[in-house]
């Protein structure tokens, strides 16, 4: 493949007077000779060229083995073979104006980005570009292993429902005008148009039957139907943008009180067509002409118009005080609209029985959904950067909000029961309407105090206050679009309270020493004061909670030798979870009726974090250098609810398997490694590896869908670069990766590897 020069007039004429020039010059030179003796040159090394622009080309291939669909989710590679532009960058000038384009498009795997600039200095600048990605997703649902305590119910290899791999294609397409002349306002238009469109998968599963009876013992029975059967969503968005900003300096920037003022206007209008899919019951037999295997499909619908206005000034009264006040209003108008269907297959059109089997009213099944809101916010800040003396540094800030959402639906519900010979007669589509309203105020505060005045110390702290206050109402209207037995008046007055104190200090004892801690304090405080009417709804509302966080971390970074670098950081952190709950009469009955029960305040979680992270970087030589990382974590959430097992009460959480509600674990060892060699000035060597492994899977299948994650994963690459000329560079890269879930089963491994090479052109 020949390299294509551009070579363009301009380009030539320089050149050509350089020739002239250097022609003029040796002439004079030659007449100097026939005066003076003859002098020996001196002789200059020669440079470098310098290299402005670059192609860098790649080609690669995969060899997988095992589910690629998480292969693709954890490595955005589609493959087998995939290639073309990794990196591009030319800049030319074009009379005073400097184009510049960057582009990359890898074809096989949906990966572009291009970029053309045109900026003309003192004038503005013109730019535009494309960028589309796509990410995958592994559509697998839940995994129920073999248990000897859920007779004729479980696979010899436990219960599993395969997914589908799915794909989901993000990108947009941009415009955007600048004015930058100087002692003129700054101008910014653009425009963007940005889209979601594929599939992707859901954790809202279906539900799959066990045949298990509840195990001995337990009253209250355990559900033998569980959540595993793999959901997926469809996505069709797209979102239009267009904004315009402002920005000018009134008084010269030297002078006192000058001011920055800054303008910007938005409008966005989105487009939403999506639809959530998944089956229930698979392989579950009617029962008489009731399907008990059925498909739901719920489409959204969305139209979206937001408005936004904003206005920002800064104000420096010299270096020592500045004030920046700002304001935003936005409004927003949406339409919704769908339908949520039952029937032997998704996507089918609506009907209360299909091949005489009964599918109406199924897993809250809806039709035309239709409504809308409105919303409007408000928001003003103010902030002052205060420096008494050179020292001190203090910056208090303050935030307001308000904002006011009024909400609409309505939609047709089943109502009744068809016959029992298979007939439809009895059955009612019942439209239903809900008004909401939600009606919002915030107040946030900040501190910041920042103090250098001790030779190699800089402590700071800060102080943050907010206070939110929240009034909502839901209601079905007394009168024919009410369902009967269902009508809703709920209303609620909610009100927080949070506060968060940080203190710090940063260390340097020595130039090659330093260290830094921190610690913060969260305290937050939420409280509900419900009122409901609906004496045959029964459902539990959380009334009060509180939560309490503390925060303590370290970090020391350490060069004892010129070659040797470290870097040290532990966090630990803990969370203390106080609630409060209220439940309807129906829940109750010996409650009063109309009024809620409120039950004592009581700790419903504690949330411990330790993290350790240690990274090493160490050059031995000119040509060779290693690398290294390693992080553990200890992440757990506590509750007094796994103290309860459905079939003896009160047992110890820590039995695997003994509740039907675990402490969840999330602890995880990761850790990398590098190392580089330089064989020659031309050749360098690479590799990597990087390891990452969690232990917390625990198998409570007699009660529930187990969770935790337990997987490891590693990874290996080596590279090879070579310098073949000035301008031109080749390097080839070998890549290996393999997963073990426990979670799916083993459904989810995979082994794959990956050989690239890559040739970088600069010009």
């Amino acid at each position: 493949m020949k390299n294509m020069h551009w070579f363009p007039l301009h380009r030539g004429i320089c050149y050509g007077a350089i020739l002239f020039c250097s022609g003029l010059l040796g002439g004079q030179a030659l007449l100097a000779a026939d005066a003076k003796a003859t002098k020996v040159p001196i002789e200059t090394p020669e440079e470098d060229p310098l290299f402005t622009n670059w192609v860098d080309l790649t080609l690669g291939g995969l060899i997988p083995h095992g589910n690629m669909a998480q292969f693709r989710q954890n490595n955005p590679t589609l493959g087998p073979v995939f290639g073309g532009i990794s990196d591009m960058h030319i800049q030319e000038s074009a009379g005073k104006a400097i184009v510049t384009l960057d582009a990359r498009a890898i074809f096989a795997n949906s990966d572009y980005n291009v970029k053309l600039d045109i900026t003309l200095p003192d004038v503005g600048y013109i730019r535009g570009g494309f960028t589309e990605f796509c990410t995958y997703s592994n559509g697998n649902g839940g995994y129920l292993p073999p248990n000897s305590a859920l007779p004729n119910s479980m696979l010899a290899d436990g219960l599993f429902f395969p997914g589908q791999a799915f794909a989901l294609y993000r990108g947009s397409l941009w415009v955007e005008m600048g004015l930058r002349v100087p002692h003129f306002p700054e101008i910014t238009l653009r425009y963007e148009h940005a889209f979601r469109n594929g599939q992707e998968d859901s954790t809202i599963w279906g539900g799959a039957q066990t045949g298990a009876p509840a195990p001995p013992g337990v009253n209250t029975g355990v559900s033998n139907v569980r959540k595993i059967v793999p959901a997926y969503r469809n996505i069709s968005e797209t979102r239009d943008i267009f904004t315009f900003n402002a920005k000018h300096t009134f008084g010269k920037p030297e002078s006192f009180g000058n001011t920055e003022v800054n303008l910007g206007m938005r409008y966005e209008f989105d487009r939403n067509n999506n639809s959530l899919n998944f089956q229930n019951l698979p392989g579950a037999q009617p029962t008489g002409t009731s399907a008990n295997n059925y498909y739901i499909t719920q489409t959204d619908s969305l139209s979206l118009a937001l408005y936004d206005g904003h206005i920002s000034t800064v104000t420096r009264f010299g270096d020592k005080l500045w004030l920046t006040m700002g304001f935003s209003y936005s409004a927003a108008s949406s339409d919704i609209g769908g339908n949520r269907i039952a029937g032997p297959a998704n996507g089918v059109a609506y009907s209360p029985m299909y091949n005489g089997l009964w599918y109406a009213g199924k897993s809250g099944a809806y039709l035309d959904l239709d409504g809308g809101s409105n919303f409007g916010q408000g928001v003003a800040t103010l902030n002052l950067m205060w420096k008494p003396i050179e020292s001190l540094q203090i910056t208090p800030s303050v935030r307001v909000e308000c904002a006011n959402t009024r909400s609409t639906s309505s939609y047709y519900t089943q109502y009744g029961q068809g016959g029992g010979n298979g007939s439809q007669s009895g059955v009612q589509l019942t439209p239903t309407l809900v008004d909401s309203h939600v009606f919002l105020t915030a107040i946030s505060q900040c501190l910041q105090i920042r103090y250098t005045g001790v030779e190699n110390w800089v402590f700071y702290a800060q102080g943050d206050w907010s206070e939110e206050y929240q009034s909502r109402g839901d209601s079905t209207p007394g009168n024919s679009f009410s369902t009967p037995n269902s009508v809703l008046n709920f209303s609620a007055n909610n009100s927080s309270l949070s506060q968060k104190y940080m203190f710090g200090a940063n260390w340097y004892p020595l130039p090659n020493l330093n260290m830094a801690v921190q610690y913060y304090l969260q305290l937050q405080d939420f409280s509900q004061d419900i009122h409901s009417d609906d004496p045959v709804q029964s459902n539990q509302r959380l009334v009060g909670q509180s939560w309490n966080t503390s925060d303590v971390n370290f970090r020391v970074t350490w060069q004892p030798l010129p070659s040797v670098s470290l870097v040290s950081r532990y966090d630990f952190q803990r969370t203390t979870i106080n609630s409060q709950w209220a439940a309807d009469p129906g829940l109750l009955t010996d409650s009063p009726q109309g009024a809620l029960f409120t039950a004592p305040d009581g700790q419903s979680a504690v949330i411990t974090n330790n993290m350790f992270t240690e990274t090493l970087t160490w050059t031995p030589t000119d040509r060779l250098y290693l690398q290294g990382s390693l992080s553990y974590v200890l992440n757990k959430i506590a509750s007094p609810a796994a103290q309860q097992t459905p079939g003896n009460g009160i047992s110890s959480a820590d039995v695997p398997g003994s509740s039907a509600i675990l402490n969840f674990n999330n602890n995880y060892w990761t850790a990398s490694a590098g190392v580089g060699f330089a064989i020659d000035p031309k050749t360098e060597i690479r590799g990597d590896f990087t390891f990452y492994s969690a232990n917390n899977y625990v198998n409570n299948e007699q009660y529930g869908v187990p969770y935790g994650s337990s997987a490891s994963e590693y990874t290996f690459s080596a590279s090879l670069s070579r310098q073949i000329t000035k301008n031109v560079r080749l390097s080839v890269k070998y890549y290996f990766d393999t997963y073990v879930d426990q979670l799916s089963g083993g459904n989810s491994n995979y082994t794959a590897q990956m050989i690239s090479s890559s040739l970088q052109v600069r010009f």
